[in-house]
Formats: C-alpha cells, structure tokens, sequence
C-alpha cells in the first residue's frame, strides 16, 4: 500500500515541488516502523497460515497495525488526489497559459488574447480528466484492499474462522483482489500516462 501512497505524492509533488518533503519522510518512517514490528510479531509468534501470527495477542497486534496501514494508506492516497485535483483545478481556472498549454492549435500558444468559450472548453475536459485520474487511481486501493481488511476482522473477531464460509472462498477473493493491484496500478498508471506508456513501449521494441 506505500506504493499508493508513493505514486500519489510523488504526482502532488511534481505539481508543487515547493511543498514540505519532510513530510513525506516522516510518513515512510512511520510506514516502515509498522513494517519492522509487524515483522517482529510474526518471529516471536511465528503463524501456520502465513497470514496472522499464532497468539491471540500477535494477532491482536497485527490487526491493529494493518488496520492503522489500511486506514492510514487510504487516507493519505486520497487527499495527495484531491490536492493534486484541487491545485490542477485551479491552474486551469486561474491561469489562462495554463489552459492553452492542453489546446492542439499552435495560435493560440502565439496570442495573448483568448478565445474564452474555446479556454472554457479545454479547462472543462481537463479538469475531468484530472478528477477521473484521481478518483480512480483512489478508488482502486479500496477495491483491491478493503475486502482483505474486512474479511481479517471478521475472522478474528470469529475465533480465527470466517463464518458460513467452509470453503474459505471469501479468503479466496479478498486475497486475489489484494493481489490484483500489483497489476491494476501500473495498467492504471500507464492508461492515464500517455508519455510513460510510450517510453515503456519504446523500451520493449
């Protein structure tokens, strides 16, 4: 989930390079601090499935600490795309080259005076375009990690067995859906990244 994290910041601060970065070494310190002692949970009480550690209080402990990475991950994910969002909206309202730097006719990158139901136009499908890059790019971490949470909770807080499920099927798909984003994100970010699609494509000629 701090790939998420690392993508969404790493958009916002390209936009705003003057913005604090200190920042974002504390939130990678407190990531990597979760990452150390839920790796310590799992050596002193080693578990059998792999997913959960083998004492009740392990496993008490590493729910709280997925949860507080969950939580934590969504939330920073999604306000760096609401301020990415929020900024690029603004340019485009407010700063009429910004706007004519998206426009294809190269007169209009020639003049000072604009024409402003066309600027109008342009600033509208950007500014979609942006939110629809967002929105998704946010909504995908929840798809694809959301069900593993809710499934973790609801073992444990079964005695370590999902209910009315023998089969395990709702472990199936919430394990297939967290592993889906390792291909989901980068297609995401390729879709929406024409430059780095071509770069990719260039590459592998």
């Amino acid at each position: 989930m701090l790939s998420n994290v690392s993508l969404a910041a790493e958009r916002y601060f390209l936009l705003q390079p003057q913005a604090r970065r200190q920042y974002l070494i504390a939130i990678y310190a407190g990531f990597f601090g979760i990452a150390i002692v839920m790796t310590v949970d799992f050596l002193i009480w080693p578990g059998s499935d792999g997913i959960h550690p083998s004492s009740s209080t392990g496993i008490i402990l590493w729910m709280v600490l997925a949860s507080i990475d969950f939580v934590c991950s969504t939330l920073l994910t999604t306000y760096f795309y609401v301020k990415t969002y929020q900024f690029t909206s603004h340019q485009l309202t407010n700063n009429p080259r910004v706007v004519a730097a998206f426009a294809s006719d190269d007169e209009l990158h020639r003049t000072t005076t604009f024409n402003p139901a066309y600027l109008h136009n342009i600033c509208a499908d950007v500014d979609k375009k942006v939110y629809i890059q967002c929105a998704t790019l946010s909504a995908s971490l929840i798809f694809c990690y959301f069900p593993f949470w809710v499934v973790n909770i609801i073992t444990v807080s079964n005695g370590g067995v999902f209910p009315d499920d023998p089969n395990g099927i709702s472990w199936s798909i919430a394990l297939v859906l967290l592993s889906v984003d390792a291909i989901f994100t980068p297609v995401l970010v390729m879709y929406f990244k024409p430059e780095i699609r071509a770069k990719f494509l260039i590459a592998n000629k």
